[in-house]
């Protein structure tokens, strides 16, 4: 009787180890300037060097500026962010927390060279 419910107890543990646990992401972080903002797409990208990275945003992230609250009204182009967020399996990059940082500056797009 032991025997099985140790056979049993070992085989729970192979199938739940196997099985991909899509609840733990990883947090990543991005840094730069705000090079666009597309609100009818929820989205706007954040440019670091030549890097663009676009990040979506939806109804549960939270906007700062700084340690007062903030929303998406006052993002807009040239703009300093911090963004904490998490990509998911189709490599989206989701905003968790959008700090607005600084005063919009002029920012262009980096060239094709």
């Amino acid at each position: 009787m032991k025997a099985l419910g140790f056979f049993l107890l070992l085989t729970a543990a192979i199938i739940s180890a196997s099985e991909p646990n899509a609840a733990i992401t990883k947090e990543e972080r991005a840094a730069g300037r705000i090079a666009w903002v597309e609100q009818s797409r929820s989205t706007f990208g954040v440019m670091n060097g030549r890097l663009i990275k676009t990040v979506v945003y939806n109804t549960s992230t939270t906007w700062t500026a700084g340690r007062r609250a903030a929303n998406l009204s006052q993002l807009s182009k040239g703009m300093y962010v911090v963004v904490i967020g998490h990509t998911d399996k189709e490599q989206r990059f989701t905003a968790d927390r959008v700090d607005l940082r600084g005063q919009p500056q002029m920012v262009s797009r980096p060239s094709l060279r």
